[in-house]
């Protein structure tokens, strides 16, 4: 919604040990942001400003940090995750001030 707002997508257990997976969130309109996505066995991503990566030679980007975008264009932020021994959760949010109605979109691809 217009104003401070906030959302979630929560996709519970969706990744099987040993797998992979990249998270991708896009988000549109003029807005001030936290946003978070992880692969994670809580019920939370931590509150940390960890780096979004994809394999060399891509550049990461900040998360968990505000992030500010003024032009109403969409924004896509991929997030690479790693295998682990555990099934885990993916999830995704994000909190902030927005000048428009605007929607996080979350998917996930894994493999």
């Amino acid at each position: 919604a217009e104003g401070m707002s906030s959302a979630r997508v929560d996709l519970g257990n969706a990744l099987p040990a040993g797998r992979r997976a990249l998270q991708v969130m896009l988000l549109q309109g003029t807005r001030v942001d936290e946003t978070r996505m992880c692969a994670t066995v809580g019920s939370d991503c931590p509150d940390e400003g960890l780096p979004i990566c994809l394999p060399a030679p891509a550049s990461c980007s900040p998360v968990g940090l505000p992030t500010s975008t003024s032009t109403g264009d969409p924004t896509l932020h991929p997030r690479f995750v790693e295998p682990s021994s555990e099934r885990r959760s993916l999830r995704w949010a994000v909190e902030g001030y927005r000048e428009e109605p605007d929607r996080l979109r979350a998917a996930a691809i894994v493999f």
